[in-house]
């Protein structure tokens, strides 16, 4: 294959990549900050509870996002106990919690959220997104590594 026509094949691939991270970086971004900021911080309230969901268990009836964010920290924190991780999962646990507070104040506080919210909920939510796919495989690693008997590798 010549050069060229490895190029032409890698071409929708790399425009891919480039469109993935243009919508992290840029638009999402801009999506949000065009939003009034309680919807903003509402809808990615919701982000955070769609990917949480699944740390967090089976919902309670009626669960309160105190409940809900209590669960997610809970299983980081048992994840990390039961893997013997030495990293410290406190900034995850921290973030969760900020956008929880954020969220809880744009449904029952008097203070109206502003650009500064919505920009605080965005940085915390890129962070944690990613944290939370980490903490999502941790916990399959766990799961699969109790159902083989502690051993990942079941052929030993």
């Amino acid at each position: 294959l010549s050069r060229y026509t490895l190029l032409a094949y890698l071409s929708p691939f790399i425009m891919a990549v480039i469109l993935f991270i243009a919508y992290f970086a840029l638009i999402e971004r801009l999506i949000f900050m065009r939003l009034s900021p309680g919807i903003a911080v509402e809808r990615i309230y919701k982000r955070l509870h769609r990917l949480g969901r699944s740390l967090a268990g089976e919902p309670t009836r009626a669960e309160t996002i105190y409940e809900f964010t209590t669960r997610i920290v809970q299983r980081i924190d048992d994840s990390h106990e039961r893997l013997k991780f030495k990293t410290s999962p406190t900034k995850v646990k921290a973030d969760i919690q900020q956008l929880a507070l954020l969220y809880q104040s744009s449904l029952f506080s008097n203070h109206t959220l502003d650009e500064r919210d919505t920009k605080l909920a965005l940085k915390t939510w890129s962070r944690l997104r990613w944290s939370l796919r980490v903490e999502k495989a941790k916990q399959y690693l766990s799961l699969r590594n109790k159902k083989h008997g502690g051993h990942i590798n079941s052929a030993t």
